[in-house]
């Protein structure tokens, strides 16, 4: 009999092994055979590795989910405290070695603190994120050139480890979205929107989810009640949401959930939504740092007849987390279907968009 603990880590080692190999072979030409994971630690063998390239395939390796710590082996080490080639290098967590000082002395920041338990969302327009990009309405006589604009993120602030579970979270996640017409000479103010809760995150393996309680409130500009005489939305909810991930390969994530909404106003309003999409990572970089990916997001609303919302993206990210501590990405997008801003709720569009995405 085996005990279900055991099996989990297994499992989990198993997701690590294959990833990790498979990043190492394809990126750097290593031997596979450079690699081994057992309880959340992995081997490394320098021996095999480009002395160059050694710090990039650390940071690579230490970001991948479930991987506690790393001990390098062999005649090539990184630069650790009493790091001799008779004895492994510890690397932690945190991607420095044990024993290296923090930025702040008996401090640790907050990146070497948590990781990123659940992925963000790259082509669901209402993640929170810090982002700014420009759209271009192809379908409505009345909005044009856009500037669509977020600040928000996911900020975790408790984090534990199940020995069945996995690994969760408890963060604060909120973001104000807004809608700002260039056509204009002031860049109207068209829509803004705001949502903030609290969200619970769990990873394990392959496998992470998320639940959140969260508000939701839009509000018009007055520039754009002046001028265009159009009436105020008024549209506010509390909702519940759960959605699950799973990566079945190193290059390919699928998705999928839905939201209940409570104290609507509208009282009409239909409570049930379901969001459900698939994000696609290659697993080669250029110019060393940029990796292309890609990403579609579905979502059916209740108040809308169950018609669909498509939003598509494509484009490429940083991840190099020695150039930057979060994740960055470039991308073009199409959409189509019942508007995400709440000023136009009731409205369909499409439009184009290219946009810089950052998140926590």
């Amino acid at each position: 009999m085996v005990c279900p603990s055991i099996a989990l880590a297994s499992g989990e080692d198993s997701f690590i092994q294959g990833y990790g190999t498979a990043v190492l072979v394809r990126e750097f030409g290593v031997s596979p055979g450079s690699l081994h994971v057992k309880d959340g630690v992995v081997t490394l063998n320098s021996d095999h590795i480009n002395p160059e390239d050694l710090s990039e395939v650390i940071s690579i390796l230490i970001s991948i989910q479930g991987v506690a710590r790393i001990e390098v082996v062999g005649t090539a080490l990184p630069a650790t405290e009493g790091a001799t080639a008779a004895g492994p290098a510890a690397i932690e967590k945190s991607g420095k070695p044990e024993g290296a000082p923090s930025a702040v002395p008996g401090q640790e920041t907050s990146r070497s603190r948590y990781e990123r338990l659940f992925e963000p969302l790259m082509a669901d327009p209402r993640w929170p994120r810090f982002g700014i990009s420009y759209h271009f309405f192809t379908d409505n006589g009345n909005l044009n050139n856009l500037l669509a604009s977020a600040i928000g993120g996911t900020i975790p602030v408790y984090e534990d480890n199940h020995p069945f579970a996995g690994k969760w979270q408890i963060a604060i996640q909120a973001a104000a979205f807004a809608l700002n017409d260039l056509d204009t000479t002031s860049w109207d103010l068209l829509n803004s929107d705001y949502r903030f809760g609290l969200a619970f995150l769990n990873q394990k393996g392959p496998v992470s989810g998320i639940f959140r309680i969260y508000h939701f409130s839009t509000h018009a500009g007055d520039e754009f009640i002046l001028n265009s005489g159009a009436g105020r939305e008024e549209l506010s909810y509390e909702a519940v949401d759960t959605i699950f991930s799973y990566n079945p390969r190193e290059w390919l994530r699928v998705y999928g959930g839905g939201a209940y909404r409570f104290s609507r106003n509208p009282k009409d309003l239909d409570p049930w939504s379901f969001q459900y999409g698939l994000e696609l990572k290659s697993s080669r970089k250029y110019l060393k740092i940029l990796r292309p990916v890609a990403g579609a997001n579905f979502y059916n609303r209740e108040d809308n007849d169950w018609h669909s919302e498509i939003s598509l993206r494509m484009g490429a990210e940083i991840v190099s987390q020695e150039t930057l501590p979060y994740k960055v990405q470039f991308l073009l997008g199409y959409f189509n279907g019942p508007s995400p801003y709440g000023q136009f709720f009731y409205q369909s569009h499409e439009h184009l968009d290219f946009g810089i995405h950052l998140y926590f």
